[in-house]
């Protein structure tokens, strides 16, 4: 008999009301325009992948990033979804 180990995983994706702020619902494809640019430059702060990425001047992206609530010193990886949809609705509405 051959010595293998198993596993069973069980995804739950997330319902689709996380995809809403305060009841503001996100456009997919400006949202995950904004994820993109932030995972776009490896191990970079926020602030600088979203500045290189977006094309704007790092001066703006820290006030979006002041406003959201984010430190400017976290990486993409650290961000969760609700600081992720947070930045939306700032770049959003500028």
């Amino acid at each position: 008999m051959p010595k293998v180990d198993a596993a069973i995983l069980k995804i739950k994706p997330y319902p689709k009301p996380h995809l809403r702020n305060g009841g503001k619902k996100v456009k997919p494809e400006l949202f995950f325009r904004i994820l993109k640019a932030g995972f776009a430059l490896k191990r970079r702060q926020i602030h600088n992948s979203l500045s290189a990425t977006l094309h704007l001047e790092k001066n703006i992206v820290l006030d979006i990033l002041k406003k959201a609530q984010i430190d400017f010193q976290l990486r993409a990886e650290d961000l969760t979804l609700e600081q992720w949809i947070r930045l939306y609705h700032i770049y959003s509405s500028l």
